[in-house]
């Protein structure tokens, strides 16, 4: 699935109407708020640190390459340290399709946009999948790996959010029809629901 695809054609219907759905927003749970939050940090982090591994030092602020330094010094990571070949495409993919996702989910999460249903399942799956290979290269014995065992659970766990938030996007797309229904409505469940 290309995500700017799902994305583009639904975000540009949805800003050329009066309003997205009435009695929407994302204010509907903590969970919403979570991926609010979770969306617009990840600008940032992936403009300003990830892609230093696919792009040219000389197009980043010197505070952005002294934060990467520092995280690298900090926590020893491997990935950002080393960013080895497998991993570019990846990075490559989280600039060009996820960075756009992150711009449209704040939008549909802040007009409460049930077109980002599919797009989120989308990105949530092609994240989740990509956590596997770097927590493996965190675990597995390698000569680019020099983790101790309390340092392998440290990158862990400051990787583990970017697995489990998307994970459960995605596993909660798939389970409502509606991610924002209107708020006189009751949540719609794939189970003891029918689409109209």
């Amino acid at each position: 699935v290309h995500l700017t695809h799902c994305v583009a054609g639904p975000l540009a219907a949805e800003m050329g109407s009066p309003a997205s759905a009435p009695g929407r927003g994302f204010v509907r749970s903590p969970w919403d708020a979570l991926y609010l939050v979770f969306f617009i940090t990840h600008i940032p982090i992936t403009l300003f640190i990830d892609v230093q591994c696919i792009l040219p030092k000389h197009l980043f602020h010197p505070k952005a390459i002294e934060l990467m330094e520092y995280a690298i010094n900090t926590f020893n990571d491997p990935l950002m340290r080393n960013c080895p070949g497998w991993f570019i495409p990846m990075a490559w993919c989280e600039l060009l399709l996820q960075v756009p996702f992150f711009f449209a989910a704040v939008y549909a999460f802040a007009r409460g946009g049930n077109w980002i249903r599919l797009p989120a399942i989308a990105y949530g799956i092609h994240t989740a999948t990509t956590l596997v290979p770097i927590f493996g290269y965190f675990w597995l014995p390698s000569p680019e790996n020099t983790l101790s065992f309390e340092e392998a659970v440290k990158v862990t766990c400051i990787y583990l959010p970017y697995l489990l938030i998307p994970l459960s996007l995605a596993l909660r797309m798939v389970m409502q029809d509606e991610p924002f229904p209107a708020k006189d409505k009751p949540l719609s469940s794939k189970k003891g629901s029918k689409r109209a």
